[in-house]
């Protein structure tokens, strides 16, 4: 797994989701400052940040699988470039690759959702950059969230599971079939099954969608994925 050098979030949520049969090797990769607040140039930067002593450092592992353990960053570059990104990642790895964005896609087909609410932790432009990632894809996003005063990515780590359920319920999720919370440090696996409970509608999360995905690539149990997502596939 390559992971953003501030992310606290999606090492804890892999642990909560892993299999037995399942090892996860990480490497931290960086490319904003941490202090601000992290805009659409800097997750483009990120992108094209070269990753080839992060996957040199991995590669002694021998991976089944890479990961891209951020959404932002491809999402900036659009499906095409998302799709691009992973594929690159595969050939400079040596074996199967899984991008965030690639995988809340996935997700997005395996549910057959159409109308989508995006919740987010990040700044205004780059929530609306995920929206039209997610419109360039075919679906149609219906309501946007995210904070109303922009967080640095330290910030966007610290926000609690209680804290991104209000902010969801006080939009206007009505006329969504799906919610989709972008970001692999937001706490929001925790949230899937509260959410659902209260807003009645399948909840796709990156850390869920990511480790989803991965699990069926490689074959092994999805029972510990939380939501109707998992359970969609075993009905």
């Amino acid at each position: 797994m390559l992971l953003p050098y501030t992310n606290t979030n999606l090492e804890p949520d892999m642990a909560l989701m892993a299999p037995q049969e399942l090892s996860i090797h990480v490497t931290r990769i960086g490319g904003y400052p941490v202090e601000e607040v992290p805009g659409l140039s800097e997750m483009k930067a990120m992108a094209s940040t070269s990753l080839e002593e992060a996957l040199t450092l991995l590669s002694a592992t021998g991976p089944d699988l890479v990961i891209y353990g951020c959404t932002s960053a491809t999402l900036s570059l659009g499906p095409e470039g998302d799709s691009a990104f992973a594929n690159q990642l595969s050939l400079d790895a040596g074996c199967p690759a899984i991008t965030t964005s690639g995988a809340i896609l996935a997700s997005l087909h395996r549910l057959g959702a159409k109308r989508v609410h995006f919740v987010t932790p990040y700044d205004a432009a780059l929530t609306q950059r995920g929206s039209d990632f997610l419109t360039e894809a075919g679906f149609e996003v219906v309501a946007q969230t995210y904070p109303s005063t922009p967080l640095t990515s330290l910030q966007q780590g610290e926000l609690t599971p209680d804290r991104i359920i209000e902010m969801i319920i006080a939009g206007d999720h009505n006329s969504a079939d799906v919610l989709v919370l972008s970001c692999t440090d937001m706490r929001a696996v925790e949230c899937i099954e509260a959410l659902e409970t209260v807003t009645g509608l399948p909840v796709v999360t990156s850390n869920q969608a990511l480790f989803h995905e991965l699990l069926l690539q490689l074959h092994l149990p999805t029972a510990n994925v939380p939501g109707r997502l998992a359970r969609s596939r075993a009905e």
